[in-house]
């Protein structure tokens, strides 16, 4: 008698091509999410190269100065705090170890506008990305492993980074007309197109114009 084939749940759908949903750090993809605790550094001088403050001509001491962060939530809201010249928050920011603690920080950082940060944030969040599942293994495995599959974030307060439903409500819809912005799952994306280059033996080739 053959094998009865078990039902498809929310986070393993029948079709293994199809996108990939998660949301939270306990999911079975919860290291794609931002609160995930992952050790990583990135150089001081692609920090400000990304926000918009490039160091014209930087030193030797300048290229290696690196920061460390231990998950992407920090990195981010570090990145914020730089791109508004708000080193009190900064530093604040990097002491912390809790992602909810950066997060509420990196609300109060002083002199943000909208406008500035929405011309960068992505950005700030695929270099984040990149280092993080760059610098660990498995992290790197793991995304590196989803293929060519799309990354969706199902937060359901979260239309922004995420798509505004929740897992199971998003795959009962017909149309995509109402989902957020997926931000999150999108610059993920870029991170794996990124160690892909890498891994190819691509990523330090400049470009031909």
């Amino acid at each position: 008698m053959p094998k009865r084939k078990r039902a498809a749940t929310p986070e393993e759908p029948i079709d293994s091509d199809g996108p990939i949903f998660w949301y939270g750090v306990d999911h079975k993809y919860g290291a794609f999410s931002q609160f995930f605790p992952a050790t990583f550094t990135v150089p001081k001088a692609d920090i400000l190269g990304v926000v918009g403050h490039p160091v014209s001509s930087p030193s030797v001491e300048q290229k290696e100065e690196l920061v460390t962060f231990n998950r992407a939530e920090q990195f981010m809201m570090y990145s914020k705090a730089i791109c508004f010249h708000d080193p009190k928050s900064a530093a604040l920011i990097l002491r912390s170890q809790s992602p909810k603690e950066q997060k509420s920080l990196g609300r109060k950082v002083e002199n943000f506008t909208d406008q500035k940060w929405n011309a960068v944030k992505r950005q700030v969040v695929e270099l984040g990305s990149t280092a993080k599942f760059g610098q660990n293994e498995d992290l790197r495995a793991m995304l590196l492993g989803t293929g060519d599959r799309e990354l969706i974030e199902a937060a359901p307060r979260d239309r922004v980074w995420g798509i505004g439903f929740g897992e199971k409500r998003a795959r009962t819809m017909t149309s995509r007309e109402k989902w957020g912005q997926n931000l999150l799952g999108k610059a993920l994306v870029k991170a794996r197109e990124n160690l892909r280059k890498d891994e190819e033996g691509l990523g330090n080739k400049p470009e031909q114009e």
